[in-house]
């Protein structure tokens, strides 16, 4: 019998568990946005950057990560892929938000939206989200996080869920909200996290 050196999370317990840590880091995501130490370090774009065009209308699947990171929790119902999943997003959000408050970083915001709606959604989010906690991107971990103990399940509809997570990540591009350096930093910060997590079990 193998001997796990974390006692794996029962999966049939796994809500109350996830939706309590999630909105937890949310919130704590919400206080670094506003409360860090010293000015933001501005990054540097590279010519993806700029290639990339800004398309207002991508806000709307922007908006939908946290739905998606909620809803792909929904298949783990393995103890051990569910109790790998939560502690790598423990992990990477643990390590995200120490960053965010010792080491902000920002970028600058170009955008000209034409659509009344879009104007008034993009409103929102400004209002919600200063452009500082930008590397990582936390957006862009949790999907990738959601999405790597998939390709474990493959569930029926994978390839929609894939092309879900894919567009929200290629969105945080699109509505400027972050640079590629920060998409490449949520995405190894997902992969490494859950290879540590293959220490744990």
């Amino acid at each position: 019998m193998k001997k796990f050196y974390l006692k794996p999370i029962p999966a049939a317990k796994k809500w109350p568990i996830f939706l309590a840590t999630f909105f937890a880091y949310c919130s704590l995501y919400l206080i670094t946005n506003r409360i860090h130490l010293g000015a933001p370090v501005q990054l540097f774009s590279l010519w993806i950057d700029q290639v990339v065009p800004f398309m207002s209308f991508t806000v709307w699947v922007y908006l939908t990560h946290l739905f998606f990171v909620i809803s792909v929790v929904y298949f783990f119902n393995d103890d051990i892929i569910f109790s790998r999943f939560f502690y790598a997003l423990n992990i990477g959000s643990l390590l995200s938000i120490v960053i965010f408050f010792f080491y902000p970083t920002t970028i600058e915001r170009k955008t000209h939206v034409f659509s009344f709606v879009n104007e008034m959604v993009f409103w929102f989010v400004y209002a919600l989200d200063n452009p500082v906690n930008c590397f990582p991107s936390l957006h862009v971990f949790w999907v990738m996080i959601g999405l790597i103990p998939l390709f474990y399940k493959k569930p029926n509809g994978f390839i929609w869920i894939f092309l879900w997570g894919i567009l929200i990540i290629f969105s945080t591009m699109t509505t400027k909200q972050h640079y590629s350096v920060d998409v490449l930093g949520g995405t190894l910060l997902a992969f490494l996290s859950w290879r540590f997590t293959k220490l744990l079990f």
